[in-house]
């Protein structure tokens, strides 16, 4: 598994918003109460003859830990492999108000360490310096500026990135630009309340387009999903299970499942 500067970046502009009307962060991703982690893990299923979809349950072919800190911010991402095995791990700190002031990403399938790390602040843009561990002087400077609710991301005065978020700082719609300027790719949510129905990504060109909808097979007694089935392009291709790790705090409350 081969991890890039790319993938780090997203992460960063997934994290950040706009702190005039909204706090940088989005606080549990779309649970409602306080959380300290959330483990998932990833099946294949099949289908029959019959269109009875099952799931793999011998073959869990990676998975996904985030912790969260008691602001509610994500502050640690570990990546699992098919045996459970750690392939990567991204940590995170923040400022008093909730900036990400440093991040790291370590692939151990190749010891590779990303290196993110806030250098200035003005207003509503805040500038970061990214760069390999090993090649320091190799480093990229990335700026976030945002507006209302959306946030841009600058690459050397270029734009990269616009992504437009929802009242939960959830994504709405991003769109990637090449270096010449040129749009080279769009995303679209679609929510119900804070549960994700659909993702629509349109590529350079039609043969790179795809839909994921998502239908959500099991609930808590909090009313957080625990089970989930992925289809791309409206075939069965995933599920995925979620064990979630309350925080004790006297201000959580149980609520009902949605019917």
């Amino acid at each position: 598994m081969k991890y890039s500067p790319s993938l780090l970046l997203l992460f960063l502009v997934g994290a950040l918003f706009s702190c005039q009307t909204h706090p940088y962060q989005n606080q549990y991703g779309d649970l409602n109460q306080p959380v300290e982690s959330i483990t998932e893990t990833y099946y294949p299923v099949s289908i029959d003859r019959y269109g009875e979809v099952s799931i793999k349950e011998d073959q869990p072919f990676s998975g996904l830990k985030t912790s969260y800190n008691k602001q509610g911010w994500v502050d640690e991402l570990t990546y699992l492999g098919p045996d459970g095995e750690v392939d990567a791990s991204f940590y995170r700190q923040y400022d008093s108000q909730g900036r990400v002031s440093q991040e790291h990403f370590l692939s151990l399938v190749d010891s590779t360490l990303w290196v993110s790390q806030l250098q200035q602040m003005m207003g509503d843009q805040l500038l970061y310096k990214e760069y390999e561990e090993s090649k320091p002087h190799e480093e990229v400077f990335v700026t976030l500026r945002y507006q209302n609710d959306s946030i841009t991301r600058w690459i050397d005065n270029t734009l990269s990135v616009l992504e437009v978020r929802n009242e939960y700082l959830l994504p709405l719609e991003k769109l990637t630009y090449a270096e010449n300027g040129e749009r080279y790719s769009r995303e679209t949510y679609t929510y119900e309340g804070k549960l994700l129905l659909k993702f629509e990504y349109e590529g350079p060109s039609e043969k790179d387009s795809y839909t994921y909808r998502y239908q959500y097979l099991k609930f808590d007694e909090r009313g957080n999903w625990t089970e989930r089935l992925k289809y791309f392009n409206k075939r069965p291709e995933r599920i995925t299970r979620r064990s979630i790790v309350y925080r004790n705090t006297s201000s959580s409350k149980p609520t009902k499942a949605p019917q």
